[in-house]
């Protein structure tokens, strides 16, 4: 057929005008929307894009950010081992090695104490450093967004490598997983258009972009020569019937499995990791309240910290988002006190209410005493300054977080002491809920 854009003589190959062969090139290189219509392409192997087609100007806000500069950081990774199983950090190579010996079902798993913050309508984007070191076949690491029922994590498996979407049902986890043949956009082998080739035994960035709403767009990429080459595209809406995840808020989570009972010793090596939202935050969700009854805390002795008012997950909400955001502590007769806001304590005769029925969380203001936790605020309040309200920075990242794998809520906790004895004090927080 004829294009448009030329002429043809008897002789295909000799054009009617010395521009006709570029116009005919540039026509049939051409990509159309779904309505026809020609699409000016502008390097747009390399420019990002949004899975709504949204050229990607706008700025990002970090969410969460982690880099091991000096410990494992115990304080925002938790960790558990089966079998003989290990972590290391290393100052040499900037991270922590994982490590596993030669028995079937020897693993270490590390996965952050808070799920990852996502805010609906902007899509995620999850950086992860990581070593995979040598492919061993019988041999499994896992790194992604993901718990034991839902997410989506990159996978060197026991024969292969593969990306994967997995989902609770009403039939038990259900995952869509991928191998390297298969992969929609690149295997990186060198056979795709990146002509790049994947080593194990090198450090690698990789990105996981995701979006939510239950059928969002997942992409698994790899950062090179200061671009992010795509590897494979989960589509999911208009193809699945229902979402790839039951939710978005998931911790970062890795895992070095001994599948096959390998003689020797495996490793992989996490390095730094971060998760930006597209463009600015902007509102989070729904604030809620709590308080002490109206007659105060009976606090006993002067001097002494107590809990006055604590608020942790509840334990059927734990991968609720709840971000403290102000509090206010007072004694009902003015007299001066110190304060401190401290968080994973445990608690003597706490009794948990769950009133707020709407809520991720659960309060409580009866416990005695407590135990452990790392303070995070301490201050004093002057008979003058009763009643004062401070607010929690927003630099920080101060999220209710989960021990134990994800199965027990921490606390945080509100503690007084009063330069005075038998004394009542009264006390607030307010928190915001990402829904």
């Amino acid at each position: 057929m004829a294009s448009k854009y030329s002429r043809f003589n008897n002789n295909s190959t000799n054009y009617a005008h010395p521009n006709e062969e570029a116009l005919l090139n540039l026509h049939n290189s051409m990509d159309y929307n779904p309505y026809g219509k020609p699409v000016l392409r502008i390097d747009d192997d390399t420019v990002q894009h949004t899975s709504r087609n949204r050229r990607k100007v706008s700025t990002s806000e970090q969410t969460f950010f982690n880099a091991f500069q000096y410990t494992k950081d115990t304080n925002i990774w938790d960790e558990a081992t089966t079998g003989t199983a290990s972590s290391t950090f290393s100052d040499v190579q900037g991270g922590v090695v994982l490590e596993v010996g030669g028995d079937a079902g020897d693993e270490i798993i590390r996965q952050t104490y808070n799920v990852i913050q996502y805010v609906p309508g902007r899509p995620n984007e999850a950086m992860i450093a990581v070593r995979l070191d040598p492919f061993e076949p019988g041999i499994r690491k896992r790194f992604g967004i993901f718990d034991e029922t839902n997410g989506i994590y990159f996978e060197k498996g026991v024969d292969d490598y593969y990306v994967v979407l997995r989902r609770n049902t009403a039939d038990g986890i259900e995952e869509q997983r991928v191998p390297r043949a298969e992969w929609n956009v690149d295997p990186f082998d060198g056979t795709g258009p990146s002509q790049q080739v994947f080593r194990d035994d090198r450090i690698q960035m990789f990105t996981i972009e995701y979006e939510w709403f239950g059928a969002g767009v997942v992409e698994f990429k790899i950062l090179i020569d200061n671009n992010a080459y795509p590897l494979h595209r989960f589509q999911t809406g208009n193809i699945d019937e229902i979402p790839w995840s039951n939710s978005p808020y998931r911790p970062l989570r890795f895992e070095l499995t001994n599948v096959a009972g390998i003689p020797g010793t495996h490793t992989m090596l996490q390095g730094g990791s971060a998760v930006s939202s597209e463009g600015e935050v902007g509102p989070l969700g729904r604030e809620v309240n709590v308080t002490t009854p109206l007659d105060g805390v009976s606090v006993s002795s002067s001097n002494e910290f107590r809990p006055i008012l604590s608020v942790r997950l509840r334990p059927d909400r734990l991968n609720g988002v709840v971000i403290p955001l102000e509090f206010q502590v007072a004694s009902l007769d003015n007299t001066g006190l110190f304060y401190q806001v401290i968080r994973d304590v445990d608690l003597t005769g706490a009794v948990w209410d769950v009133g707020l029925t709407d809520s991720f969380a659960e309060y409580d203001y009866s416990a005695t005493a407590y135990t452990g936790g790392e303070p995070v605020r301490t201050g004093y309040i002057s008979p003058n300054n009763q009643g004062e309200t401070f607010s929690f920075l927003k630099e920080t990242i101060l999220q209710l977080g989960r021990n134990n794998m994800g199965t027990e809520p921490q606390t945080f906790t509100l503690l007084a002491a009063t330069v005075s004895s038998n004394k009542d004090v009264f006390a607030s927080l307010s928190w915001v809920e990402i829904r």
